[in-house]
């Protein structure tokens, strides 16, 4: 059963980011003076890599974790949200303090509240257990959103008055999934949830949406929108995936990013800077464990 909650009771303090803590790469943002704005590291990478190392002198996170793995692969651990729930969680607690010094240095402040996303796969063990990586990390997490969910709310689609089916792609080379998200007057839920790890093909798209449509009890003419994300978007042609038919797309977010523009969306609500009363009262939001139940 999908809840509903008045959030008024859980104001954070202070400037609120979203951070997409992804099993490949994580990063982190900001929704400020009225427009996202992504964080950069160090080194100008708008993306980091979900790698930590260690090394005889000291511990690498993200990219320098990345680049010496070669020379040092048995101390070096990637896709470490993958893991999460399954090993101890103070590898996923430092991509965080990562992105969490990133945002402090670049917004000059001290952050102690974030929006943090998981997959849509995830359980309340996995989604307890990204909890206590945040709080390792110093981080109050305001907020866990499904990936699928900060895809939409990115898009817009927390801002609709009515009732519509939409497909989310979430596409990464060798790895995809498929969610469908019923959007019910400013309430995204996830209904229905399918991935492989496999390259990319229209055949296995096409089979994993027919799977996921199946379990939501959709047909595909029963879907008004798909948002396609992720690095291997510009490769599919959506017309091959709904038998010719063009479906609403969205455009104007930067693919590789909607996952942390929406959870910063996200936490500017949360942090209350919006100017609207209604907006500040009251935010509704699906249960996240609503696919699981």
């Amino acid at each position: 059963m999908t809840s509903i909650h008045n959030l008024r009771s859980l104001r954070p303090k202070g400037t609120v980011i979203g951070i997409d803590l992804g099993t490949t790469y994580s990063c982190v943002g900001v929704y400020r003076k009225g427009k996202f704005e992504i964080i950069a590291d160090d080194q100008g990478n708008r993306i980091t890599p979900s790698w930590v190392a260690f090394t005889d002198n000291e511990r690498l996170i993200g990219e320098a974790a990345k680049n010496q793995s070669i020379l040092n692969p048995e101390r070096t651990i990637f896709d470490v949200n993958r893991l999460i729930g399954r090993n101890p969680e103070e590898m996923s607690a430092m991509v965080l303090v990562k992105m969490k010094e990133m945002a402090e240095s670049y917004l000059g402040e001290n952050i102690t509240h974030a929006v943090i996303t998981v997959p849509a796969y995830f359980n309340e063990e996995q989604e307890k257990a990204t909890r206590d990586a945040a709080k390792i990390a110093g981080i109050e997490v305001a907020r866990v959103l499904y990936e699928p969910v900060a895809v939409g709310i990115a898009y817009g689609l927390h801002e609709f008055q009515g009732v519509k089916n939409v497909v989310v792609l979430g596409l990464r080379g060798t790895a995809f999934d498929v969610s469908v998200l019923l959007v019910d007057d400013r309430v995204l839920d996830v209904i229905a949830w399918s991935g492989l790890e496999e390259l990319i093909s229209v055949e296995s798209l096409n089979k994993t949406i027919e799977r996921v449509l199946e379990d939501a009890k959709l047909k595909k003419s029963e879907i008004e929108e798909m948002i396609i994300v992720g690095g291997s978007s510009s490769s599919i042609n959506v017309s091959d995936l709904f038998n010719g038919k063009e479906l609403a797309m969205k455009l104007g977010v930067n693919k590789e990013e909607a996952v942390a523009h929406g959870a910063a969306i996200q936490a500017h609500i949360l942090s209350y800077h919006s100017s609207s009363p209604d907006q500040e009262d009251i935010l509704f939001y699906a249960d996240i464990f609503a696919l699981h139940e």
